[in-house]
């Protein structure tokens, strides 16, 4: 669902169930394991590649937010920093199921051992319609490339 003038990397359990704000049916995020061994270096830019549509087929312009965080947590309660957020607009958002694949700066930074790095994605209230985000799926598959100099 197509929520909020702003980009956001959370929403609010309280408003879990509100249609009217960003909620669970508009923010969707993902994250890492705990980063173990060694802190994972974010050395330029990161990636986003992932299949979309529109709901319905229907034509007009979408915007997606994508946000990367670090995120801790302590007693059970995350804690997150955001790192990078872009905005992905697009004019004529694909109709029909096709890849989209852009990319965003992203400021040198150590993800520390015990942290995990967290991408969230949000459908902007100024897209014309809601927009299906296909992931998970062996047809549809997604990715998040970032530089880093971290041995993998």
């Amino acid at each position: 669902m197509h929520k909020g003038s702003t980009c956001v990397a959370n929403y609010s359990a309280a408003n879990a169930a509100n249609t009217a704000v960003p909620n669970k049916w508009s923010v969707h995020a993902w994250s890492t394991n705990l980063i173990s061994g060694s802190a994972f270096n974010l050395s330029g830019r990161a990636t986003v590649s992932l299949h979309t549509t529109t709901l319905g087929g229907l034509a007009g312009r979408g915007l997606l937010c994508a946000t990367l965080i670090d995120r801790t947590e302590s007693g059970g309660l995350a804690s997150d920093t955001t790192i990078a957020s872009t905005i992905y607009d697009i004019a004529n958002w694909p109709t029909t199921v096709r890849r989209v694949s852009f990319t965003f700066a992203v400021s040198p930074r150590d993800i520390a051992v015990g942290h995990r790095l967290v991408l969230v994605l949000h459908v902007r209230g100024e897209s014309a319609n809601d927009i299906a985000l296909l992931y998970d799926h062996p047809s549809h598959q997604s990715l998040l490339e970032i530089e880093t100099s971290t041995p993998l």
